[in-house]
């Protein structure tokens, strides 16, 4: 049996967790904590709390922190709302150094499609997935996160992380063209792009919008105002389309991240379906492609543990 340490680190709080795993390959988390990552004054001060859990990190067998943000060659990250970065090759941690891997958060959902934390996800949309074929992970959060799981050679498991919430988003008819001159001028920036608009900010930006009233996002989800939310729900289902075509994810869509894990009317809803199937091109094929909707708050935790395991050899 070899255990492994799982951490999803993100800007409010930071949630670990330890894994035990069998010769047959069966991941089993053992216990979870959770620390406000702001009480962290750096990544070391955050990792030493794990003492406080009695688990000595130097005898797990290996380590998988899931992380905001690009990482750089899985030891370096600059995370977006962490006023602290992590380099693990700054460090002279024998831990650091020979056990822990560091991975970006949505590569980490992705591999979690992998392992028993889908096993409550709702379907939202039918579709029949194609056996071995990529699976695509879209969440909104505080950002945009993508990230796609496919067989590698030799019918191993890879995950591939994306920055596709940083390109340029598209909008469509003089309205949602008029919405993006208000966010180009509002922001100072050249062009919208998907962590603006699919977000917790961009519920916000809708809003304020559409109604000319400024408002955080949790006040506008429980404002529920018709139009916002549908306008939500269409750019929700329109980042889905893209990122699907562009993986061709004909293993199917999983939906992730706390919008919609607070809010599941903002993708159970026709206006995303709708959108998520339209294309001159390719409705035929998004026809066919399933789409869930996980809301295990635990799912980043599972995807490290597996790749975790994966490092150990003991699953695909």
């Amino acid at each position: 049996m070899a255990t492994i340490l799982a951490a999803d680190i993100g800007g409010t709080s930071s949630r670990f967790g330890l894994f035990t795993i069998e010769s047959g390959g069966t991941l089993s988390l053992e216990r979870t904590d959770i620390f406000e990552t702001a009480d962290a004054e750096s990544f070391s001060d955050l990792v030493s709390r794990v003492s406080e859990l009695d688990i000595d990190i130097d005898n797990v067998d290996t380590a998988v922190f899931a992380v905001p943000g690009a990482v750089n060659r899985g030891v370096f990250v600059s995370m977006p709302n962490v006023t602290w970065n992590i380099d693990l090759e700054k460090s002279s941690n024998k831990f650091y150094q020979e056990k822990l891997t560091l991975i970006n958060d949505f590569k980490a959902q992705a591999y979690a499609t992998r392992t028993e934390a889908i096993r409550d996800a709702k379907k939202i949309k039918t579709g029949q997935a194609v056996e071995d074929a990529t699976v695509a992970v879209v969440g909104a959060g505080t950002g945009l996160g993508h990230a796609a799981v496919t067989m590698g050679a030799p019918g191993r498991i890879t995950a591939v992380a994306s920055e596709m919430g940083h390109i340029a988003f598209s909008f469509i008819g003089e309205e949602e063209e008029a919405f993006h001159a208000f966010l180009r001028k509002k922001l100072s920036i050249p062009y919208g792009y998907g962590d603006l608009v699919v977000t917790g900010p961009g519920l916000s930006h809708i809003h304020e919008f559409l109604t000319g009233e400024r408002l955080e996002p949790k006040e506008v989800s429980e404002r529920a105002e018709p139009r916002v939310m549908e306008w939500f729900s269409r750019f929700y289902g329109r980042a889905a389309r893209h990122y699907a075509l562009a993986v061709v994810a004909q293993g199917g869509v999983y939906i992730a991240g706390g919008v919609a894990a607070k809010n599941p009317s903002f993708v159970d809803c026709d206006a995303f379906r709708n959108e998520f199937v339209l294309s001159p091109t390719y409705g035929y094929l998004l026809e066919k492609i399933p789409v869930w909707l996980n809301r295990n708050e635990k799912s980043g935790l599972w995807g490290a543990g597996y790749l975790g395991a994966q490092k150990l050899d003991l699953v695909s």
